[in-house]
């Protein structure tokens, strides 16, 4: 009976020591390397205090050591951005990169240096990005500090903050109900809340 508890026991401890961590890790025993701003909740799922580092959420690479583990991410380049001081990668999320290869995909502009780029932009690329309204924008800027654009149009969009979702569809919106008049709109500013303020251009 003892022979048989104490193998028990061993068995048990040697799949805590060398087993369980192959699957799951406290969050003080993983490192998480990445270009854009992401946290380990996102991209692997938990399970207690333990994070399964099997089927992540995201695409990782994982290196795994003694009670160790070493999360990758990259997240998909979709194009180039270009800035006043350089060109870069932009990300599916809208996060700018060190530019490596020339990549293919979208190719925008942005009439502004590369540090001026915010998760605010980042949040509006996404969300044109998802409305495939990309090829609208002729180049992102900042207008008094605030995320904007210039459409093909030559219409300065100004974006403000926040709700970038409920803006584009007001912005859509406004486009629609002036269709004929958009070659005399120089502003629509989007900063208030349900709002589409215009500015004219002086004939």
């Amino acid at each position: 009976m003892k022979k048989f508890f104490w193998a028990i026991t061993i068995i048990t401890l040697l799949f805590f020591l060398f087993i369980f961590p192959l699957f799951f890790l406290p969050p003080t025993r993983i490192t998480l390397k990445s270009d854009v701003p992401i946290s380990i909740d996102d991209v692997l799922c938990k399970k207690g205090m333990f994070y399964k580092l099997y089927s992540p959420k995201k695409p990782v690479k994982i290196e795994r050591n003694f009670w160790k583990a070493r999360v990758m991410y990259e997240e998909p380049v979709i194009g180039n951005i270009r800035f006043s001081n350089g060109q870069f990668a932009i990300t599916l999320k809208g996060h700018i990169i060190k530019l490596i290869n020339n990549n293919k995909g979208e190719d925008v502009s942005a009439d502004m240096d590369s540090n001026e780029w915010s998760e605010d932009f980042s949040k509006l690329f996404y969300e044109l990005k998802d409305y495939n309204m990309l090829d609208d924008i002729k180049k992102f800027c900042l207008y008094k500090n605030s995320p904007a654009f210039y459409d093909k149009n030559g219409i300065l969009v100004i974006m403000g903050y926040e709700s970038y979702n409920d803006k584009i569809l007001e912005y859509k919106k406004t486009l629609s109900l002036y269709d004929e008049k958009r070659d005399s709109i120089e502003r629509i500013n989007l900063r208030y809340e349900n709002e589409a303020v215009l500015t004219w251009r002086k004939q």
